[in-house]
């Protein structure tokens, strides 16, 4: 009767509806955006940024919140900087425009350097 999610990327530990599972397979089935029809903007901005350089990814506003998350922190990972993600940008600390265009082109985007 009681069913047991046993995959752990789900909030829902314990729950008694009996279809939960389908539920769940449906949702993890929803349709992605092809990621070589997405182009990205790469960039370097140190205005008012205290003369400190920032690296700037637009774009991701076509991603999903979860997957705009997980692809800023896996790009902070490769580059060992520090960032954040906002609603339509991913910000990283320092000039990384070089790490990044790398990292994001192997992993199947279209990249554009934006400015000089």
């Amino acid at each position: 009767m009681s069913k047991v999610l046993k995959n752990r990327s789900s909030s829902i530990v314990y729950s008694t509806f009996s279809d939960l599972e389908s539920l769940h397979a449906e949702s993890e089935n929803e349709p992605e955006t092809e990621l070589n029809s997405i182009t990205l903007g790469v960039r370097i901005e140190k205005k008012g940024r205290a003369g400190k350089m920032a690296t700037l990814i637009f774009g991701v506003e076509v991603l999903t919140a979860e997957r705009r998350t997980e692809l800023a922190k896996m790009i902070r990972v490769h580059c060992g900087t520090g960032g954040t993600v906002a609603e339509d940008h991913i910000l990283l600390q320092g000039d990384q425009v070089g790490k990044v265009m790398g990292y994001l082109q192997n992993k199947g985007f279209k990249v554009k350097k934006i400015g000089g």
